[in-house]
C-alpha cells in the first residue's frame, strides 16, 4: 500500500497515520515498521517517525508467513475457537523458530502450513504465543488467534490465575506425599546449557509444588518409580528438572539432569531415550467463560508400568 502525506496529516506519528488509514491494529503496524516493511521516500523509519507533507510511504503488513516458512507436518489440535486453540506439542519439537535457525522446523511453522490464525504481539518470531514448554517436554500449549486475546491471556498469566499442571515420572520415592521446593535458580558458569540452583544475587525465584500421584516397581530396575503432579509458581528454564534432581528424584530419560545408568536402562528395556515430562493440565477463564483440558498418562509411562511389581 501506498501512501501520499497531505497538509493535514503532517506532523503525524507514522504509526498513528497507517493505523487510522487502514483496517490493521496499531501493534501489527509498529511490527511492519519494526522489520523494515515500511519506509518513508525509500527509507526505514522507527515507530515514532514524524511526517511531513509530500512524504510518500510504502506499507506492508507484517504477517508470520513473510519471514517464517510453512512446513508440513502433523498438528494435534486439542480446542480451537475464535480467539485461541490448544496444541499437544510432541516431544523433540521445538516451540518457535531463532533467527539463526530459520530452517528448523518448530510449531510455528506447522501452524501456519495448517493455515492457522496466529496473533501479532510480542518478537516476531513467536506468533500467538503467550507461554511456552521446552523442546524435549510435551504437551499442552496454548495459542492466541488474535491481539485481543493474546493481550487478555498476557493478563491472566502474569496474574497467576492460569493453572498448569505437569505430569511427569521420576526414579525414587519422595519423602512426603507432597511438598514445595523454594531455590533460586540462575545459569551454569560451567556449562552455559544447564541451570543450576544458586544463593548468588543474580539467581531468579523459583518455586515448584510437587504431589505424588503413584509409585511402583519394576523388575528391570533396582530403584522404585513415582508418578508426581506438578505446579510452578514461576516459569524458569529447565525449573522442574533441576528442582526435583535437587530432592533426590531425577526425571526419567532426562539426558541432562538425570542418572545416566538407570537412564541407559530405560533404552535397552523400552527404547525410552526423551524426559518422562508432559504439560498435561490447562485451567483457565476467558472472557467468562471457563476452560479446562487434560491428557492421558503418556505412552512413556504406560509401558514402564505395565512391568510393576
Amino acid at each position: 500500500m501506498e501512501f501520499k502525506i497531505d497538509f493535514d496529516n503532517h506532523g503525524v506519528r507514522i504509526d498513528k497515520f497507517l493505523t487510522a488509514s487502514t483496517d490493521i491494529t496499531r501493534s501489527r503496524v509498529q511490527k511492519a515498521i519494526e522489520l523494515g516493511l515500511t519506509t518513508v521516500n525509500g527509507e526505514k523509519i522507527a515507530k515514532n517517525f514524524k511526517l511531513t507533507e509530500g512524504d510518500l510511504i510504502e506499507f506492508e503488513e507484517f504477517k508470520p508467513e513473510s519471514i517464517i516458512k510453512a512446513m508440513p507436518g502433523e498438528l494435534e489440535v486439542v480446542f480451537e475457537n475464535d480467539d485461541f486453540f490448544v496444541i499437544n506439542k510432541p516431544q523433540g519439537l521445538t516451540v518457535h523458530p531463532s533467527i539463526n535457525k530459520l530452517e528448523e522446523k518448530t510449531l510455528i511453522n506447522l501452524l501456519l502450513h495448517h493455515k492457522k490464525q496466529l496473533s501479532t504481539v510480542g518478537a516476531p518470531l513467536r506468533p500467538g504465543l503467550v507461554h511456552r514448554i521446552d523442546k524435549d517436554t510435551s504437551g499442552l500449549l496454548l495459542i492466541a488467534k488474535n491481539d485481543k486475546t493474546h493481550y487478555e491471556l498476557q493478563k491472566i498469566f502474569a496474574e497467576r490465575k492460569i493453572h498448569k499442571h505437569y505430569r511427569c515420572l521420576v526414579f525414587g520415592i519422595p519423602k512426603s506425599t507432597s511438598g514445595t521446593i523454594d531455590a533460586p535458580l540462575m545459569q551454569s558458569p560451567i556449562d552455559p546449557t544447564k541451570v543450576q540452583i544458586s544463593i548468588s544475587q543474580k539467581a531468579k525465584n523459583a518455586i515448584t509444588h510437587f504431589k505424588l500421584l503413584e509409585s511402583f516397581k519394576n523388575p528391570n530396575f533396582s530403584d522404585a518409580f513415582s508418578t508426581l503432579d506438578i505446579k510452578i509458581e514461576t516459569g524458569r528454564t529447565h525449573q522442574i528438572r533441576v528442582h526435583l534432581r535437587s530432592i533426590g528424584l531425577p526425571i526419567c530419560a532426562d539426558s541432562k539432569y538425570g542418572n545416566k545408568k538407570d537412564n541407559q536402562a530405560l533404552i535397552k528395556h523400552y527404547n525410552i531415550d526423551k524426559q518422562i515430562l508432559q504439560a498435561y493440565k490447562l485451567e483457565f477463564e476467558l472472557y467468562g467463560e471457563k476452560h479446562s483440558f487434560e491428557l492421558p498418562e503418556p505412552q512413556a509411562i504406560i509401558d514402564i508400568k505395565k512391568d510393576h511389581l
